[in-house]
């Protein structure tokens, strides 16, 4: 018996109770099956969901460890492919995740700095040994490239800072000049004690 397929329309010849055409056209259906309970039944889901994974925590961790060990190059192979097919919606999200959670980040960032200062120490210092050349490089080209937006960003920070900037000078100037005086009194004493011994 010939029928339509509810999927993609294709005429076909039809077995039993058959509504489908081909494999790929009875995927599509379920999924959409799939798609259409999870909609109705959202909230009851994921409070099963959740029930779910607090009682199985370990065992959850254990199984996704073992997976990405046994399919880490599959995963970042589709995860490149994701990332490139789909940069514009990502970078939407993650602005809109950003700002919609500022506080809480900006007080995650200081505990986990706090946290982990000498680590994080420790390694700058070793990511900046091995990456010396790189680094430099790569900051010649980002001058080079974005010459007029730091200049702007100097004009802005200084004007925005003027008051800080100059007390700051003022402090520094002074700690020079007790400095200067520092060594002028020094070298006059050296010169008398040299005068001294030579008229002994």
């Amino acid at each position: 018996m010939e029928k339509a397929c509810d999927v993609c329309g294709a005429i076909f010849d039809a077995t039993r109770r058959a509504k489908r055409c081909s494999p790929e056209c009875r995927k599509t259906a379920h999924r959409k099956r799939q798609r259409q309970y999870c909609a109705k039944h959202r909230e009851e889901r994921a409070e099963y969901n959740r029930k779910y994974y607090a009682a199985h925590r370990e065992e959850r961790a254990e199984y996704d460890r073992k997976y990405r060990a046994a399919h880490r190059d599959e995963m970042v192979e589709y995860n490149r492919k994701y990332y490139a097919a789909h940069r514009e919606e990502r970078l939407e999200s993650v602005r809109k995740y950003r700002a919609a959670h500022r506080e809480e980040r900006a007080e995650y960032g200081r505990k986990y700095r706090a946290a982990h200062r000498e680590e994080r120490a420790e390694y700058d210092r070793k990511y900046r040994a091995a990456h010396r050349g790189e680094r430099a490089e790569y900051n010649r080209k980002y001058q080079a490239a974005h010459r007029e937006e730091l200049a702007e960003r100097r004009r802005k920070y200084y004007e925005a800072h003027r008051e800080e900037r100059a007390e700051y000078m003022r402090q520094y100037n002074a700690r020079k000049d007790d400095e200067s005086s520092l060594i002028r009194l020094q070298t006059a004493l050296r010169a008398l004690a040299e005068h001294r011994k030579e008229t002994a």
